[in-house]
């Protein structure tokens, strides 16, 4: 056997042996956040962010967020309400004269749409935002007009950082102190620091 086959039969024998490092192509990562509410009150949100590896040779480069599974506890409702936002990313939560809203950001990807309780609607502010109401046992989209005026600005995490990084938050409890020195190594983007409403022209779309 010359040594250009004996070489190539190596490489060969070598595919099944690599395969086993590949890591999954989905991976979550999650943890318990103080959400501070307009009103002064905390409560504990337990969020499962779910990316996507582009390159399974990879542990964390290159990968893509999906989907965002918020849970808020059974002490603000009658049992624990869990919602699953495909392509999405809640960035705030509130509460105001007993209804519950949540400000959503992101977008549908392949036919995440379709999916029954996925369609959160058009993009009413040109910023990606989207804005659901708590009704009976699931968030539901609404219009961005009846967002209550004093929901200004996001009072959830984003995930700026790399997610390599985010990855030391998983199983852990985000404290408003964490968030605040979190938000100032990864300040938010022009586009993310108020919920933005729609002008009179969107409104009508």
């Amino acid at each position: 056997m010359n040594r250009r086959v004996a070489t190539l039969l190596g490489v060969l024998g070598s595919v099944p042996l690599l395969s086993g490092f590949f890591w999954p192509q989905y991976f979550d990562i999650a943890w318990d956040e103080d959400v501070q509410l307009h009103d002064g009150r905390v409560i504990v949100v337990h969020l499962k962010y779910t990316y996507e590896r582009v390159s399974r040779l990879s542990r964390y480069d290159r990968s893509t967020r999906r989907d965002v599974e918020m849970t808020i506890p059974a002490n603000e409702f009658n049992k624990a309400a869990t919602q699953l936002f495909k392509g999405f990313a809640p960035i705030l939560l509130d509460q105001q004269d007993g209804l519950w809203y949540v400000v959503i950001m992101g977008g549908h990807y392949a036919r995440s749409r379709e999916i029954a309780g996925q369609d959160w609607g058009v993009d009413q502010n040109g910023q990606g935002q989207r804005v659901a109401m708590y009704r009976d046992g699931k968030f539901v989209p609404i219009s961005m007009s009846q967002l209550p005026e004093k929901f200004t600005t996001p009072n959830l995490l984003l995930d700026y950082a790399p997610v390599e990084e985010l990855s030391h938050l998983n199983g852990r409890h985000v404290t408003l102190d964490m968030k605040a020195k979190y938000l100032q190594k990864y300040p938010l983007g022009p586009g993310d620091q108020m919920i933005y409403r729609p002008r009179p022209s969107q409104q009508s779309k």
